[in-house]
């Protein structure tokens, strides 16, 4: 018997494709789950939005990393619905295609009736003219009701138009027709996720419910066994959404396929209980909070730093606010105080200038303290914590809106874990986390005299906040800890079991492009 008879050949590993409607970079909860599941032995295709045109590879540590163009061939679809012509239209309004082609007509009526008109006079001193010009007066009245016909017709399709596309352009409760662009997402990545034939789909927000349902669903109907999970990142029916299209759209589409899911996971227990009662699920959510990774904190301090990146020296004290720039973020309040603070710095970590960025800025100008807000940008995922680390507070303004009350923002854990104290807003879930463990002050809600004075106890006793950040805080707020439900469920739903994990593939791994879709990653 050869050698190469006896080798065993080697185990398959269950797939997994982690997908998500953006561009991936910079989404640190997704990011985190695809290396903790290829880390755990599964096969792991993480799946995210191109912003070309082409579908992009690479691979992100032993995760395969596919970008997908996305385009919006549905949404025009259902835009040019509400400017369709019907075929009544065809009739009503016959060689009249606008506004500007009424009035030609109008024009070339007038000048033919004045035309005729004359006609009649000119004839009129003629003997035998009078039955021509009666035949003719007769012709040019039911010419002028003929054309009074017509404009009446058109104007009222106009009309008919004019309502159904303000129909269309009105939420009515479809998500297909409220936000096309669900259904876009979902012809865009629906084909690349059943190309793969996962074992399991991990569906991230809102934003993927659906095509992580269908594309499951078209996969069992070829006779392949495949779970998915729907990872709610918020209580959508709380979000104040910017749009109300939107805010009748994703509410529609979770009611539609949540209960379809074999597993659903959100981010806090207050959350998840009412998700569980809102769709009456059988079973509760599983908590998987958004946490940093404890294994690489401390492995990047010196060589990240929001202080240096200020340009600031150790003696000045500095407030740090790290993550998405928005109006019920709050963080207006903290500009607002600073003009009472007038030995504080703030640090502002964005990865982009949104418009509300923008106003924060004109309204530090307004108060003369632009010179004292940085803005400074993001650092990769495993770098946060020590990017942190060197101010003196971290910041948490949120304004009173349901998520807020309900969940323990991703920033919590980060702060801690850089050893910051937390200055935090009075809202529900995260004042209580922050008085129960003493690691920070609590101020009200969008009062900055209320701000001023938590960021001056919050100085002043820093050392002693910073002491209480114990090892069990940062254990359950450790990535480590949070996903060891989740790689239990991938298994539960599956029935699937990974042969061997993989502890060498690296939690700080960096995306590297790929020549080919085909490519094998370069080994940890």
């Amino acid at each position: 018997m050869s050698t190469s008879a006896t080798r065993s050949k080697p185990v398959k590993r269950p797939k997994l494709a982690v997908i998500v409607a953006n561009g991936i970079t910079g989404d640190s909860r997704v990011q985190k789950t695809a290396l903790a599941a290829a880390r755990a032995g599964w096969d792991v295709t993480l799946i995210g939005r191109s912003t070309g045109k082409k579908r992009e590879h690479a691979w992100f540590g032993p995760v395969k990393v596919i970008r997908v163009p996305v385009a919006n061939h549905y949404s025009r679809r259902v835009a040019a619905k509400g400017k369709q012509a019907s075929t009544r239209s065809l009739v009503t309004q016959w060689g009249v295609s606008d506004n500007k082609a009424l009035e030609q007509l109008r024009a070339e009526h007038k000048a033919w009736v004045r035309e005729q008109s004359a006609r009649i006079g000119w004839s009129s001193g003629s003997p035998v003219a009078g039955v021509p010009a009666a035949g003719r007066k007769a012709w040019i009245r039911a010419r002028r009701s003929a054309h009074r016909i017509r404009v009446r017709a058109y104007r009222w399709e106009e009309g008919h138009k004019a309502r159904n596309k303000a129909k269309n352009a009105e939420a009515n409760g479809d998500w297909r027709h409220d936000w096309p662009g669900l259904v876009d997402l979902d012809l865009a990545f629906g084909p690349v996720i059943e190309e793969l034939e996962p074992d399991v789909i991990h569906a991230n927000d809102i934003t993927m419910i659906n095509t992580g349902a269908l594309a499951a669903a078209r996969l069992r109907a070829r006779g392949l066994k495949c779970a998915w999970l729907y990872d709610a990142h918020e209580y959508v029916a709380g979000v104040e959404w910017r749009l109300p299209a939107m805010d009748s759209a994703f509410p529609a589409v979770e009611r539609e396929f949540i209960g379809k899911a074999d597993a659903v996971v959100t981010v806090s227990p207050e959350i998840a209980e009412i998700i569980q009662a809102d769709h009456k699920l059988a079973t509760t959510p599983l908590v998987v909070r958004n946490t940093p990774i404890r294994g690489v904190v401390g492995e990047n301090t010196g060589r990240v730093s929001v202080r240096a990146a200020c340009e600031l020296g150790d003696d000045v004290p500095l407030l740090v606010y790290s993550g998405w720039i928005a109006s019920e973020r709050g963080l207006g309040t903290a500009v607002e105080g600073l003009a009472q603070l007038p030995d504080h710095h703030l640090a502002i970590v964005a990865g982009f200038k949104s418009d509300e960025l923008t106003r924060l800025l004109e309204q530090a100008e307004q108060l003369g303290v632009r010179d004292r807000i940085h803005v400074v940008p993001y650092v990769a995922q495993h770098e946060v914590a020590d990017y942190l680390s060197t101010a003196d507070l971290g910041l948490i303004c949120s304004k009173r809106t349901i998520n807020y009350e309900l969940s323990l923002p991703t920033k919590t854990a980060e702060y801690l874990h850089a050893g910051l104290p937390i200055v935090a807003s009075d809202v529900q879930t995260l004042s209580a986390y922050v008085r129960e463990h003493r690691v920070g002050e609590v101020f009200v809600s969008g009062d900055a005299e209320s701000f001023v004075a938590a960021v001056t106890r919050g100085i002043a006793d820093r050392d002693a906040m910073k002491e209480r950040i114990s090892d069990a805080i940062l254990t359950d707020l450790s990535w480590e800890h949070q996903c060891e439900g989740l790689m239990r469920l991938y298994s539960e739903i599956s029935g699937k079991t990974p042969p061997s994990p993989l502890p060498d593939a690296p939690w700080d791994a960096q995306e590297r492009p790929a020549s080919t879709d085909r490519e094998e990653p370069r080994r940890c």
